[in-house]
């Protein structure tokens, strides 16, 4: 019995225990040697759960490249935020989806005015109104009754920028003079200056009419104005009987 007690050392004993443990099918914690230490290849496949991954510790760069499909992703999850600016075009819209509840209202607008005195050789702009018991529209506010005089682009682009201006016919038998309507935008201008016409005696609702367009490129901001001067033998005043302005936005500036 001394001679056994004699060769017991700690590695025997700790060496016998590791052994029946073993054997009896028990189990014992290993230490790790330091941080980074445990492989791939030391880990079952499968054996990782999502309750093991801390919450919000995947990262874009530990998710492979098209790895990610759309049944991954939950239905009405993905907002304008998650999409890069520019990144939807033609090819990534289903032909035919695209409905009018999906646009925003184009830029138009039609505004009015009346009666409006134009002394001879006064270059006028003339001033407009949203009449809406009349044909004039303004959905998104271009014209304001603070700047009667003109219609605001709310957004950049290029626009089609019509006017019709009705002249009210000059009593006098002598020379009529001449009439000028012009249409304004961003710069530029368009107009017309035509001699005066008197329609014949009896013709009811007669009047002389110009109509003058202009394509403008325009910035958020500009404004579109639609102008009036005559001239005429006895220096008279003559009104303007109705004018109307209309716009539209037909794309991007090039």
């Amino acid at each position: 019995m001394k001679g056994i007690r004699s060769r017991l050392s700690y590695a025997n004993v700790t060496a016998t225990a590791a052994l029946f443990l073993a054997l009896a099918g028990g189990t014992t914690a290993i230490a790790l040697s330091g941080k980074n230490s445990v492989k791939s290849d030391d880990i079952a496949h499968g054996a990782v759960k999502a309750d093991d991954i801390a919450a919000l510790n995947v990262k874009s760069g530990d998710i492979a490249k098209e790895t990610v499909g759309g049944g991954k992703v939950t239905d009405g999850t993905i907002s304008a935020a998650d999409v890069g600016t520019g990144a939807v075009g033609a090819s990534e819209i289903l032909d035919g989806s695209v409905g009018t509840g999906d646009q925003a209202a184009v830029p138009a607008a039609h505004v009015i005015g009346s009666n409006l005195p134009i002394p001879p050789q006064v270059f006028t702009t003339l001033s407009l109104s949203n009449d809406s018991t009349g044909d004039a529209f303004d959905p998104l506010d271009m014209w304001t009754a603070s700047d009667p005089t003109r219609i605001v682009a709310p957004v950049a682009g290029m626009y089609v920028v019509v006017a019709d201006v009705h002249w009210a016919n000059d009593a006098t038998t002598v020379d009529q003079g001449w009439r000028l309507a012009q249409v304004s935008g961003g710069g530029q201008t368009s107009r017309q200056v035509v001699p005066a016409v008197r329609t014949a005696a009896g013709v009811s609702g007669e009047t002389m009419r110009q109509t003058v367009s202009l394509i403008a490129r325009l910035a958020a901001g500009d404004g579109i104005t639609v102008s009036a001067d005559q001239d005429n033998e006895d220096d008279s005043t003559i009104n303007v009987l109705f004018v109307d302005l209309e716009t539209s936005w037909v794309g991007p500036a090039p």
